[in-house]
């Protein structure tokens, strides 16, 4: 799996070989320096739209499949996370009832 870190480390050397600055993709994807530089850092918590209109401002779209993979994977993981602790958390109130 695609880690966020690396997508960020992606975005920073493409938007570097375009020239381009951080403010400056920012400002074309339509989102704050900050987010960028937070997703670039492989921090944060990032919308998947966020992600691919940056890689359509860098022409990276080849990469979409990946970053969706990425989010793909993520959601079904917080998805089995949330059931895992519903279950316990019923259990655990059940529990206590008796």
């Amino acid at each position: 799996m695609t880690t966020l870190a690396e997508i960020g480390s992606l975005l920073r050397q493409a938007r570097k070989d375009r020239a381009l600055t951080a403010s400056e993709l920012a400002r074309k994807a339509g989102i704050s320096r900050n987010t960028l530089g937070a997703l670039e850092a492989g921090r944060g918590n990032v919308e998947l739209n966020t992600l691919l209109a940056l890689l359509k401002n860098l022409d990276l779209e080849r990469y979409r499949e990946r970053v969706s993979q990425h989010f793909e994977k993520s959601s079904d993981l917080f998805r089995d996370l949330t059931s895992q602790y519903s279950s316990l958390y019923k259990h655990l109130a059940e529990g206590a009832r008796d």
